[in-house]
């Protein structure tokens, strides 16, 4: 490790303690725990959980906080979990391990006087050595006594610092510089909340909704924003489409300018969504029923360009498919692979499609 003077984006000059990359990629990961939360960190990313709601509340990388006010949480149609009765672990201990993985829980059972909300969740962050961002997980449960439970929309979100992100990637044909907060405040309102034409700024005259910014989840491994003037990116890595309602072919939004004051970059992970005719989740009165979803990763890189930062997201995500089912995720809720199936099957040659009339046969 050596002193070296440095000179940075604003060009100027200050001292700063650099470590040789090697040593960053091989630091150890840590866990610092106090009555608010953990602090995990492995020397490229730290990230700070708050206990009282499971929330990631920031979220660093090379020093550089990547999330805005809000920060990232769980939530059902706006509805997020947090109860005095919440517990807390420490499930994977870096200390017992040679500093190679941390995994924290936040669980929120299901408290007495709340009707409207009857799943107890857990949220867990876990980071590896090496890694160069957090997973994220969910396990959603329902037990018998609960009475019934029904969400049309279940989702991560991630609120991003405005100061840092201002290029939104979905895919090859949707990623461009975004309006910033002060075009969205500025825009003038149409025919819902989500949809402003803007008034200022490069997209002068366009409309801007967060609708233009849907995608089939199974054809996008990689979607996030990214930073003109600090060459950093920020992606959500689905690295298994199984947990996410709808199927294959479900369209679902990805990223978009928050429709509140301020415009802030954000990013969704709608694991349930009535969107495009969707699903909606129903859970029967007394029913047993657990629900995994994920872990995926938010990704943090840097690169010279937008086109660099999301082609090496995507290359990410394909070591991520590849990884999957993680080894380190294994329990009674999230099978190994030695314990899981393989199903392999093609088209048949002719579909029968059932309308009001008689069957219709079709290539």
């Amino acid at each position: 490790m050596k002193l070296e003077k440095v000179t940075l984006w604003l060009c100027l000059p200050v001292w700063v303690t650099l470590c040789p990359a090697e040593d960053i990629v091989s630091a150890p990961v840590t866990v610092r725990e106090d009555q608010a939360g953990f602090l995990l960190a492995n020397g490229l990313v730290s990230a700070w959980v708050e206990k009282s709601h499971g929330q990631l509340v920031s979220l660093k990388y090379h020093g550089q906080e990547l999330l805005g006010h809000g920060g990232g949480y769980w939530t059902f149609a706006g509805r997020v979990n947090g109860n005095p009765r919440g517990q807390t672990l420490l499930r994977v201990d870096p200390a017992t391990n040679g500093g190679t993985r941390a995994e924290v829980v936040c669980r929120f059972p299901v408290a007495a006087n709340d009707s409207a909300q009857n799943l107890s969740a857990e949220y867990r962050y876990a980071l590896g050595q090496g890694a160069s961002g957090v997973y994220a997980t969910a396990v959603f449960s329902h037990e018998p006594g609960h009475a019934a439970f029904g969400a049309g929309e279940g989702r991560f979100v991630m609120k991003l610092n405005p100061q840092v992100f201002d290029y939104l990637t979905v895919d090859a044909n949707r990623r461009r510089v975004m309006p910033s907060g002060f075009d969205w405040d500025h825009g003038s309102p149409l025919n819902m909340k989500e949809a402003r034409r803007m008034t200022t700024g490069v997209h002068k005259g366009e409309v801007e909704h967060k609708y233009d910014y849907s995608a089939v989840l199974a054809e996008t491994p990689a979607y996030g924003w990214s930073s003109s003037e600090k060459h950093l990116g920020l992606w959500f890595v689905n690295p298994s489409t199984e947990y996410l309602g709808g199927g294959p072919t479900k369209a679902e939004l990805t990223g978009h300018l928050d429709v509140n004051a301020g415009g802030l970059p954000t990013l969704l992970n709608m694991w349930l969504g009535s969107h495009y005719g969707g699903t909606v989740l129903q859970v029967a009165p007394g029913e047993a029923w657990t629900k995994v979803v994920g872990p995926f990763l938010i990704y943090c890189n840097a690169a010279s360009s937008h086109e660099a930062l999301w082609r090496d997201a995507l290359a990410q995500a394909a070591k991520e498919t590849a990884a999957w089912p993680y080894f380190w995720a294994a329990d009674d809720d999230f099978p190994p692979e030695s314990q899981r199936g393989t199903v392999n099957g093609q088209p048949t040659s002719q579909i029968s499609i059932h309308t009001s009339g008689p069957p219709v046969q079709q290539p």
